[in-house]
């Protein structure tokens, strides 16, 4: 069986591959290892109808994307688990996170830990609300009915959120702050 990735799209089969962040960097750190992939898209309406729940397919209240299934059937979500994976499993190949290393590598190694420990301070200085409020409008008008009213609702950016974010003057790149945003709903 080859390893499937789940792709996060707007709607299925009109979707650019670069609709998700998240996706993105797993597809990049897919070919960059020269692995072999399947692609199945999914939806924001896919995640919640299927793939969540702690007895669905993910066995997860709430799945995510990106995923992906590896060679051996199992599962694994969520992007930094994605690649510190790949990492481990082909230590032959690039690193994707020390992409300089020399090969094999080992991922126990100081300069992969001191890479992971920089990545994780990046990630969680960085304010992606910028991008979010000058996107998110754009990229709604390409969903499905049910996904763009799921997308833009108070249960899952926080009451008030959606019109803030219609709101936004773009022309001036004035933003909302990423405080205004529940992390945990994004």
């Amino acid at each position: 069986m080859p390893l499937i990735f789940y792709d996060l799209v707007a709607k299925t089969g009109c979707s650019s591959p670069f609709f998700s962040p998240s996706t993105t960097r797993i597809r990049l750190a897919l070919l960059l290892k020269g692995i072999a992939f399947e692609t199945r898209e999914v939806t924001l309406g896919d995640l919640r109808e299927h793939w969540s729940g702690v007895d669905g397919p993910l066995g997860v209240e709430k799945a995510t994307a990106p995923f992906a299934q590896r060679e051996d059937g199992s599962y694994l979500m969520d992007g930094r688990k994605i690649i510190k994976w790949l990492d481990e499993a082909y230590p032959d190949r690039t690193c994707v996170l020390v992409p300089n290393l020399e090969l094999p590598y080992d991922i126990n190694s100081e300069a992969y830990r001191a890479a992971e420990a920089e990545f994780e301070t990046f990630r969680k200085t960085i304010d992606l609300s910028p991008f979010f409020t000058l996107y998110a409008p754009l990229s709604v008008k390409t969903f499905s009915e049910k996904d763009a009213a799921y997308y833009t609702s108070d249960e899952r950016l926080g009451a008030g959120v959606w019109a803030k974010v219609l709101s936004a003057d773009h022309g001036s790149f004035s933003f909302l702050p990423l405080s205004l945003f529940t992390i945990s709903r994004l």
